[in-house]
């Protein structure tokens, strides 16, 4: 628990904090308390220890199921975003340093990276209840008539979706994209206790696919490179060359 703890003061810009919360099971174990309290006496003005903390868990459950404006917002855990591919840039330092992460792709007859974490919300991020963060992606191929969409989180700094501390949420998304459109806006929306995916092709009024999922829910679903993404701002100059493929 107290590696934990030293672990979470790591991740802060500041090296004290205001307050330190003791709550749920660890707060019922006085032993705990005291060394938690005799560890980091130091790195905050006040050790908080509410009378009931198993108590506190069913109090907030309460007030939260009679009245969820109680959370205004929250401060992510994890890192949030969907999985995405990019054709491979031999200019970018990024793409260079991860070279060897690159896949010959027949069909465009070039080399790409298709296990991008594209990111939406970064670990320890605030974020109001109810916010939506929106990013637009465009097919890999003109001739491609689905594309799916995979939510992830991550317990660190992420570049690809299967680099250690990240996991699935939920399962793929799988959207058929309508006669004329070639793209889709994809929409996180961060709930209380909850995250939901919308995905809304280009030219239509509102989302046609939706899907939420608690913050602990894992699946172990993975996409296939046919149906990857690419967001907007690059993606949007590699959908013409692809008219050649």
């Amino acid at each position: 628990v107290l590696q934990c703890i030293d672990d979470q003061f790591m991740r802060l810009d500041t090296p004290k904090v205001d307050v330190i919360l003791l709550v749920g099971g660890f707060n019922a174990s006085p032993y705990l308390v005291s060394r938690i309290t005799e560890r980091f006496r130091d790195y905050t003005k006040h050790i908080i220890s509410p009378p009931s903390p198993g108590g506190a868990v069913v109090i907030g459950a309460v007030h939260y199921g009679w009245n969820p404006s109680v959370i205004c917002s929250r401060v992510s855990r994890y890192s949030y975003g969907v999985q995405m591919g990019s054709a491979y840039d031999p200019s970018n330092p990024l793409h260079q340093k991860h070279r060897n992460r690159r896949e010959w792709d027949p069909r465009s007859n070039a080399y790409r990276l298709n296990h991008l974490f594209d990111t939406f919300l970064t670990l320890g991020e605030e974020v109001p209840v109810g916010h939506r963060i929106t990013t637009r992606y465009y097919p890999v191929y003109t001739s491609q008539s689905q594309v799916a969409f995979q939510m992830y989180q991550s317990d660190k700094k992420a570049l690809f979706v299967d680099d250690s501390g990240v996991q699935p949420l939920g399962e793929p998304t799988l959207i058929d994209l309508p006669s004329g459109s070639r793209g889709a806006d994809v929409s996180l929306v961060f709930g209380g206790t909850e995250i939901r995916l919308e995905v809304t092709p280009l030219g239509c009024d509102k989302a046609t696919h939706s899907q939420t999922v608690s913050f602990k829910t894992q699946s172990k679903s993975a996409l296939s490179p046919d149906t990857l993404a690419e967001a907007d701002g690059e993606a949007e100059t590699e959908a013409e060359p692809a008219q050649q493929w």
